[in-house]
């Protein structure tokens, strides 16, 4: 069995017009939505093998903070850039691509990516994943290769609960 998560990081201010897209940092609301990321997946039992991160300000801050509510080595968080500036199956790619050994990975990145990821690997549909947002699929295989489109059985969708917005 394979599990992975797709976070979609938390809310990024857009309130300094001379930073990159890249460069946004997490506002107030997601500063309070990262953490909560963290306790709902330790909630949920799934202990991440891997942590794989979009290099963007944002997803990063994200992922170190959902690292630390699951005791993660921050350290050893991989950044990836094709989760950044890719679509669905770049990022599938990536997934394909992780260590046999882990059996629970976390993938924290942007939408419209991860919201089309979602769809394909679970057949979700018409949901969006929402900032700050969280999908765990699992799948009934003995590698990431052979992960593949509808096959992803969902564990639990969530997002923050309005008091963390």
């Amino acid at each position: 069995m394979k599990t992975v998560c797709l976070v979609r990081h938390a809310k990024a201010g857009r309130d300094d017009p001379s930073l990159r897209d890249f460069d946004r940092p997490l506002n107030a609301r997601g500063k309070k939505q990262a953490p909560w990321l963290g306790r709902r997946l330790k909630e949920s039992g799934v202990q991440p093998g891997v942590i794989i991160s979009s290099p963007a300000r944002r997803a990063m801050a994200t992922a170190e903070t959902l690292a630390k509510g699951v005791r993660y080595p921050l350290e050893k968080i991989i950044t990836d850039p094709a989760v950044y500036a890719s679509g669905a199956p770049a990022i599938l790619g990536v997934i394909k691509d992780i260590a046999p050994d882990h059996d629970a990975a976390v993938v924290v990145g942007h939408n419209p990516a991860l919201s089309d990821l979602m769809k394909y690997l679970s057949r979700r549909e018409p949901d969006e994943l929402p900032t700050g947002g969280i999908i765990c699929l699992r799948f009934d295989v003995d590698s990431w290769k052979e992960i593949a489109r509808g096959k992803g059985e969902v564990l639990f969708y969530d997002a923050p609960p309005r008091e963390e917005e």
